[in-house]
C-alpha cells in the first residue's frame, strides 16, 4: 500500500503577473486566507464552518480572476472537509455511542476502538486538506494558480453561479 503524495493532488498550474486588488498584493491576501482557513479546519467545531471565510472574500473580490478562483477553490475545499467531517463525526459517532452503551457489557473494548477509528478518519481528512491548503498558499504567494483536484472543479462551478458574476 503506497503513501498518498499530496503533490499529485495539484494539477494545471497557471502563472499570473503580480497585481493588486483593493490596494493590497493579491498573493499575500490569498496566502493569508489559505493559511487562516487551514488553521480553522483544525479547530474541532470551527471546521464545519471554515468555508464561510473564503465565501466572504469571494463576495468581496471583483477585481482579480486569480483571487476569485483561489477563493472559490478554498471555499469548495473547506466545504468538502466540513461536510465529510460532519458525516464522519456526528452520525457515526452517535451511532457507535448508542451501540457501545447497549453492548457495553458484551464488547467493552470495541466502543473505544470505534471512537478512535472515527477520530483518526476525521483527522486524516482534515490534515490532508490542510496540507493541500498550505501547498496552494505557497504557490499563490508566487502568483501560481494551483488547482486542487475536485476542489478546483467545484470552485469553477461556484464561480459560474449568478451570485458571483
Amino acid at each position: 500500500m503506497g503513501v498518498c503524495n499530496p503533490t499529485s493532488m495539484i494539477e494545471n498550474e497557471k502563472r499570473f503577473r503580480p497585481h493588486t486588488s483593493h490596494g493590497k498584493p493579491v498573493n499575500t491576501m490569498i496566502m493569508v486566507l489559505y493559511l487562516v482557513t487551514a488553521f480553522l479546519m483544525l479547530v474541532p467545531y470551527l471546521r464545519y464552518l471554515a468555508w464561510i471565510l473564503p465565501l466572504i472574500f469571494l463576495f468581496i473580490e471583483k477585481e482579480s480572476d486569480f483571487a476569485r478562483f483561489m477563493d472559490a477553490q478554498l471555499c469548495a475545499l473547506a466545504l468538502m472537509v466540513g461536510v465529510v467531517a460532519f458525516v464522519v463525526d456526528v452520525p457515526l459517532g452517535l451511532l457507535f455511542s448508542f451501540l457501545s452503551r447497549q453492548l457495553l457489557f458484551i464488547i467493552p473494548l470495541l466502543s473505544g476502538f470505534v471512537e478512535l477509528a472515527i477520530t483518526l478518519l476525521s483527522s486524516a481528512i482534515t490534515v490532508i486538506a490542510m496540507v493541500l491548503s498550505i501547498m496552494a498558499a505557497m504557490r499563490a504567494n508566487q502568483y501560481i494558480q494551483a488547482r486542487i483536484l475536485l476542489a478546483g472543479k467545484l470552485g469553477d462551478r461556484l464561480l459560474t453561479l449568478s451570485w458571483f458574476q
